[in-house]
């Protein structure tokens, strides 16, 4: 089905959550994705994408792209605001982002840059997947909270796996119906850590 024998890419709307502020491309990526339409990779892979698939190819390419910013940007935007309101020593929150680690990721990294004494579990949910990043401040590690710990506690409700490091640690699930509980059990540990 792929054609040529290249790999084949399926358009999918996982983790473009936002309602608002995406205009024609989010809905064209949204319209092909329902349709569940299959765009056949060139044999070079992504790399080509674009251009070797002629105008599809580059409107999937371009709303992708734009579904992803656009995440990123809600995401780090939820977490100024958060951080503007002086979060406490622990902070647990889903971010409006999908599954999208790589927005989680910047989000996290705001919070790491703004808040000096604070630790952060970031969930992001779409249909299928829930993922979650964390960061712990060495102030907070010396403590007892460890990322990679925090993380293993709350990855068997979300029906995932994780691990990192003391800092920083990640896991991806598919248990979207736990997410709750999966923050109330991330909140739970973090204090008996503290």
């Amino acid at each position: 089905s792929g054609g040529g024998g290249g790999k084949v890419l399926n358009v999918s709307s996982s983790g473009a959550r936002l309602s608002e502020g995406l205009g024609k491309r989010r809905r064209g990526a949204d319209r092909l994705a329902r349709r569940g339409e299959v765009v056949p990779l060139p044999p070079g892979g992504r790399a080509g994408l674009g251009e070797g698939l002629g105008e599809k190819g580059s409107e999937v390419v371009d709303n992708a792209r734009t579904v992803q910013a656009a995440c990123a940007d809600a995401a780090v935007a939820a977490v100024k605001a958060l951080v503007a309101s002086n979060p406490g020593e622990v902070v647990v929150q889903i971010l409006d982002c999908g599954a999208n680690s790589k927005a989680i990721n910047e989000a996290l990294k705001i919070f790491k840059s703004s808040v000096n004494n604070s630790a952060a579990m970031f969930l992001g949910v779409d249909d299928k997947s829930v993922a979650c990043l964390t960061y712990v401040p060495p102030s907070l590690v010396s403590k007892g909270l460890k990322a990679g710990e925090w993380i293993n506690a709350v990855a068997p409700t979300l029906n995932g796996k994780g691990g990192g490091r003391d800092e920083s640690a990640q896991c991806t699930g598919t248990n979207v119906d736990k997410v709750n509980e999966a923050i109330e059990l991330a909140k739970q540990f973090a204090a008996t850590k503290l």
